[in-house]
């Protein structure tokens, strides 16, 4: 979970990097404050830990909106 106005401050202030647009739009266009990142890659080893934002992330991936965007 990445807070999406902290992300945007950061790559604002960051070096000029190629997709900085694209992440900057993916975080304005995030239906909460948060932008909510899966890594399908990698197995999570805290199966019984949830995070104080869970609830949140929960309504966001059962939600209408997109849930994947490359």
């Amino acid at each position: 979970m990445v807070a999406t106005v902290a992300l945007v401050d950061l790559l604002d202030a960051a070096q000029p990097h190629p997709r900085s647009g694209d992440l900057i739009e993916l975080a304005d266009d995030a239906p909460t404050l948060h932008l909510y990142v899966l890594d399908l890659a990698t197995e999570c080893k805290h199966t019984r830990w949830r995070d104080p934002g869970f609830a949140e992330w929960l309504d966001v991936i059962e939600g209408d909106g997109p849930t994947v965007r490359s």
